[in-house]
């Protein structure tokens, strides 16, 4: 059993093991890597500090994919990424389509090879996109949102949904689809959440009951509501805090939304950003929003909760944990988190 600090180490550094083969030769413009399995190495993408694969763009009887060479010691749940195989090739609409996943003993790392798409991410759209009209912001959630269902409905949590990792298929038709599931969870059906000991992805994204490590389907669509933030004020809501600041802030309060965003737009941040998970927006809310209805319940700013729901978790009156506008029951995960 790998330890968090292990996987830690995956997801900061590249380790030097792995550059014995994989590295570019400083004199060279292509890869060292020649070959892949059966597959023909065309190139080396750039690696970026913190990811966990090196990426290839490889060929096989003349059609491209996708190579992700995981880091050493970073261990894939084959079995979910199989369900996702199968999956992606039944909701292509929605998901990237996985050809092929797996361990390679002669690298002693885990891969999979991937549809490639060629347009990029929906982070780059987001970087590069002038103001745009309604309907096309709408249609990105919409397509993000079938996205999740489709997921949801077979009981798996992306957990790492930010713009980098939507991909754009098709731009003039705005055909997105969903990527990078290796940190994707399946819980059981009757589970509303699980547990898992620390959030693995990108602090500006995570909902407010992952820093304590309990989580369910609608950590996706707080996800979703960051990505809608983005698309309306072209930033990151914590672009530029370092991660302390980023968990107080979403212990305390939240994220707030902006006064300058359309009342349209407040309304589905307010039932996406809701930071009690039982009352967050889900599917039925987004697409009845996206049908035009107005009149959906939200709990952005909270709710009151009775002396008994607090005293059932151990919170006496005058407790600081009733002050900060969040559920006895998400306020006993902080403090049991060590907050």
């Amino acid at each position: 059993m790998q330890s968090d600090e292990t996987k830690r180490e995956d997801l900061t550094k590249v380790e030097r093991e792995d550059q014995t083969k994989l590295e570019r030769k400083p004199s060279e413009g292509s890869p060292s890597l020649k070959y892949f399995r059966d597959y023909n190495v065309v190139k080396e993408f750039p690696a970026r500090r913190g990811e966990e694969a090196d990426k290839y763009l490889v060929e096989k009887d003349g059609n491209r994919f996708l190579l992700k060479l995981y880091r050493k010691r970073i261990n894939l749940n084959i079995e979910l990424l199989q369900k996702l195989k199968e999956l992606s090739r039944k909701h292509k609409k929605h998901l990237v389509e996985i050809i092929e996943v797996g361990y390679d003993q002669s690298s002693g790392r885990y891969y999979e090879i991937l549809e490639y798409i060629e347009w990029g991410t929906l982070a780059k759209v987001i970087k590069d996109m002038t103001p745009a009209d309604e309907s096309f912001i709408d249609k990105i959630i919409e397509e993000i949102a079938e996205a999740l269902n489709v997921l949801h409905q077979e009981n798996i949590i992306h957990r790492n949904l930010k713009p980098s990792n939507v991909l754009v298929r098709d731009l003039k038709k705005l055909d997105l689809v969903l990527a990078d599931f290796w940190i994707s969870r399946q819980i059981k059906e009757d589970a509303v959440r699980t547990y898992t000991p620390r959030f693995e992805h990108i602090i500006r994204y995570i909902a407010p009951e992952e820093i304590s490590g309990y989580f369910g389907k609608e950590i996706d669509w707080w996800h979703l509501g960051v990505i809608v933030y983005e698309l309306l004020k072209r930033k990151n809501p914590f672009a530029g805090f370092d991660e302390q600041v980023i968990i107080n802030a979403l212990a305390a309060k939240g994220i707030e939304i902006p006064s300058d965003i359309p009342e349209k737009y407040k309304l589905l941040l307010k039932g996406l950003l809701t930071r009690d998970y039982e009352k967050r927006w889900g599917y039925e809310q987004v697409k009845a929003w996206l049908r035009g209805r107005r009149d959906i319940p939200v709990y952005y700013e909270g709710k009151a909760y009775t002396e008994d729901e607090w005293s059932k978790y151990g919170f006496p009156e005058g407790s600081p944990w009733r002050t900060l506008g969040i559920s006895p029951q998400e306020a006993e995960s902080f403090r049991s988190a060590g907050f």
